[in-house]
């Protein structure tokens, strides 16, 4: 059998294109096929993930208070209280006033109905043959809000099943993080190797919890700007778009196009006329664009800044895999996809086509590590 080192020159190039192909073709394959097999499997790997970046999120939580001379199942365990008392209010903040609109859907129908009567008219006397009623769906308000309720109250169960496991999941893994890094780091076979592990571990930590920290802190000031916004428009619930507002933050781009929607289609129904609603959407969108394009990048830094493309392509990629729960797990799952592909080096997609090897020598990939570290 032949072996490597007996190849000529530009055999063993034509071996080595040939095994990136192949690497590349399998890589592809699991790319498109993942999608299925964690959708098929959400209820073991949608806790399993969320246990994961939740983990990763409140282990320099927990890390501090051991500083301070707590046990490390203790420090464990108040690092999740903190994460479930967080969530149980955002949510009951949000549900509960949501739920009560629900239940006002007839009423906010006929308003919709009576205003959608009056844009028929305008556009008719325009000329226009645009079927409004199509477009918007007719009543179908009504219909909507009850199967609303339906599904919430078949699947609250199975919810806050996965929610509890998820917590377990996440005390076993925050109560074991030190017994986890050193298995990753000890159970290398080369110095190096454990040199790259360490490396991955200390950014994946740093970035994500820097980056959820930090967004958490800013979108809160969003839901509180969004809160007294909604309270001297005379906006019902007032307290629910701000919290509606500072979650579908944490998605880019569509989160606020999605907030801004609501907001139009509610003060279009409240207040009965089209561009006095409008104007809660459209103050919003601009303290939205100062947000976006002052506010966080001085505050998060360039360090975090990640393509517009990247962002994107994650979002769509676990929302089509998981729904909700995978597009609020997006960015966190892309930063730490990012991070690993940092550490153990990007393929090079695009110089692969014109001959160039898929992955860079070992040594240009270390030159800039080292630095760094």
């Amino acid at each position: 059998m032949t072996k490597r080192h007996d190849l000529l020159p530009g055999a063993e190039q034509v071996l080595d294109r040939h095994l990136s192909s192949l690497t590349l073709l399998i890589g592809f394959a699991i790319f498109l096929a993942l999608p299925f097999v964690l959708s098929a499997g959400a209820v073991f790997f949608l806790p399993l993930v969320s246990a994961v970046v939740i983990s990763v999120i409140l282990a320099p939580i927990a890390d501090r208070l051991v500083r301070f001379g707590l046990p490390n199942g203790l420090a464990s365990g108040l690092a999740i209280l903190f994460f479930a008392a967080v969530s149980v209010v955002v949510v009951v903040a949000i549900m509960q006033p949501a739920l009560a609109l629900v239940v006002k859907l007839p009423e906010l129908s006929a308003r919709a109905t009576d205003i959608m009567h009056d844009l028929k008219h305008w556009l008719a006397s325009t000329g226009s043959t645009f079927d409004l009623e199509r477009a918007v769906g007719g009543s179908s308000a009504i219909t909507a809000g009850t199967d609303l309720l339906t599904t919430l109250a078949l699947g609250t169960p199975g919810a806050l099943l996965e929610y509890f496991l998820t917590l377990l999941l996440v005390y076993f893994f925050v109560g074991s993080r030190t017994g986890i890094k050193r298995s990753l780091l000890l159970d290398r076979d080369t110095v190096s190797g454990s040199l790259t592990a360490a490396r991955t571990v200390r950014d994946v930590q740093d970035k994500v919890s820097h980056y959820v920290g930090t967004v958490a802190l800013i979108n809160l000031g969003i839901g509180v700007v969004v809160t007294a916004g909604a309270w001297l428009f005379g906006l019902e619930n007032p307290v629910m778009w701000g919290g509606l507002a500072a979650i579908l933050n944490f998605l880019p781009y569509v989160g606020p196009l999605a907030t801004a929607l609501l907001l139009a289609i509610t003060g279009i129904v409240e207040f009965g006329s089209l561009w006095v609603g409008l104007l809660p959407a459209a103050c919003y969108l601009g303290l939205h664009a100062v947000e976006a394009n002052a506010i966080t990048p001085a505050i998060v830094g360039q360090r975090l800044v990640m393509h517009p493309a990247s962002l994107l392509i994650g979002l769509s990629y676990f929302t089509w895999i998981w729904g909700a729960p995978g597009a609020v797990l997006a960015i966190p799952l892309t930063i730490i996809v990012g991070v690993v592909l940092d550490r153990i080096g990007r393929p090079n997609l695009l110089g692969f086509l014109f001959g160039e090897p898929l992955f860079p020598p070992p040594e240009d990939q270390e030159g800039p590590r080292d630095q760094e570290g």
